[in-house]
Formats: C-alpha cells, structure tokens, sequence
C-alpha cells in the first residue's frame, strides 16, 4: 500500500507539472522551443528530488540484510548494478514523460525537442548513477525512518552534486541552442567549433557524475565494517 501511494503521488506530481506547463502565457513559436530547452532544468531538479527520495537511500534501506547480502556470492559492484536498474527504469520513464509531453504540449521544433530529450535521458540516468554511488559512500544501516537518510550529510551532498550537475547540463548545451536560434533568425551561422566544445565539456562533466561518485561508494562499502 506504500508504495502505491508513492506511485499515485508521483503521478500527481507529474500531471501537475505538465499542467503548469500548459498554462504558461507563451506567444511565439521560438519562446515556445527556448521553454522546452529550459524545461531540461526544472525537470532535471524534479528527477533530482525524485532521486533523493528513491535512489539515494536505496544502499542505506538494506538495514540489517546488508550483512547478509555481503556474505553472498555477489559483489559490491553487483549489487550497486542492481540498485542502479531498478531505480533507472522508472526515473527514465519519468524523464522520458516529461520531455516528450512537454514538447508535444509547447510544440517544440524538432532541434530543440531531440535536444531536450536526449539531455533529459542522460541527465535522469546520472542523477540515478549518483544517488546510488552517493548512497554508498555515506551507508547509514542502523535509521529507523527513511527522511533521517534523505536529511543527512550525505543527502545533501547528494542534491548539491545533482544541481550542480543539472546547472551545467544547462549551460553547456545553451551554446548549441543559442547557435540554433541564431541560424532560425538568420544573424548568425552554425559554429561546429563552439557546438564540440559544448559537447565535450558536457561529455567530461557526465563522465565525473557518473565515475567519482561510484568509484568512491564502491570502495567504501568495500571496507564498510
């Protein structure tokens, strides 16, 4: 039953926001696209929240059956592979919703919306990839709530990463639309230079989120006592 409550309250959350989307006062088509593309940050900050409520706590919830778990035959890697899919499925359905309901609802141009859904997939599997690290390397086995997790030090550090993390997503593919709206006005062209750059620093900001965090969890579960 609680974890029905959890999935109506998270549909709730959903309609609401699109809702909201629906009602913004947007005039022309090209307000309509730059919303669309902003859209990959109030919705990365959405599955950030998503992901502290389900991700992050996921190694800690083990309680008492860690010990059981670490005397099977399965490693630490393992079973943080494990947390991170089924946490993934969801919180990637629910990146992949908002991306294409939100296009489809502004009526976004087709730049913009592969844009914003390839951003938002990748941002929802990061974040994932970082509650799960983050969630090993600060394990609190003894809680007896799941909102002393979510409120620890870890917790925190966990969110500061994920909006971190989300504000340069944002800021490093404004370079490609701001070149996008530039070419549809027709005062500017198409700069392959400034669009890898873009690309490349997102792509090293991507490999830290999803590297350090896992690398530094993983080995602390290792020598967890």
């Amino acid at each position: 039953m609680k974890h029905w409550s959890q999935i109506l309250l998270i549909i709730g959350l959903v309609f609401v926001y699109l809702f909201s989307i629906r009602r913004l006062p947007l005039d022309s088509a090209e307000l309509r696209s730059l919303v669309s593309f902003l859209n990959v940050g109030t919705a990365g900050f959405v599955l950030a929240a998503l992901g502290l409520r389900f991700t992050f706590p996921a190694i800690s919830l083990e309680g008492r059956s860690w010990w059981v778990l670490r005397t099977a035959p399965v490693d630490v890697g393992g079973i943080m592979r494990q947390k991170l899919l089924f946490s993934a499925v969801p919180i990637l359905t629910i990146a992949a919703t908002l991306a294409l309901m939100t296009n489809w609802i502004l009526d976004a141009d087709r730049f913009t919306s592969w844009l914003s859904l390839g951003a938002l997939l990748v941002v929802g599997l990061a974040i994932c990839a970082m509650g799960v690290g983050f969630g090993a390397l600060f394990p609190n086995f003894a809680v007896e709530n799941i909102h002393q997790i979510e409120s620890s030090v870890g917790g925190f550090v966990y969110m500061a990463a994920c909006l971190f993390y989300v504000g340069f997503t944002i800021a490093s593919l404004a370079g490609p639309m701001q070149m996008h709206f530039s070419e549809r006005f027709g005062t500017g062209v198409w700069n392959s230079k400034v669009a890898l750059l873009s690309l490349s620093g997102w792509f090293v900001v991507n490999l830290i989120a999803f590297v350090v965090p896992w690398r530094l969890g993983r080995r602390a579960l290792e020598n967890h006592e």
